[in-house]
């Protein structure tokens, strides 16, 4: 994978965020939101995955040495993806 845009770090002050995966099946970007409709890209990633792919969701938080929970919750699945990589939507 050659391709891996990272943006700067990202300080959320509310107690929830929103996420989104999508692929055209060549590129996977990932995505927050604050509010479920202005989406910020996260990373890009370029898809050359197996034909069978086992897929899961973290979070991480490297600052913390304590270490982070996370609740994930109204977690869904589609095969549309964005039409417009930059803004997510």
């Amino acid at each position: 994978m050659g391709l891996g845009i990272i943006s700067k770090p990202i300080i959320v002050e509310q107690p929830f965020v929103y996420m989104k995966i999508s692929s055209d099946t060549k590129t996977i970007a990932c995505y927050y939101s604050l509010d479920n409709q202005k989406w910020q890209m996260v990373r890009l990633h370029e898809n050359d995955y197996p034909e069978i792919l086992y897929v899961g969701i973290s979070t991480q938080c490297p600052v913390d040495k304590a270490g982070s929970s996370s609740i994930f919750e109204e977690l869904s699945l589609s095969q549309k993806s964005v039409t417009d990589f930059r803004l997510g939507k």
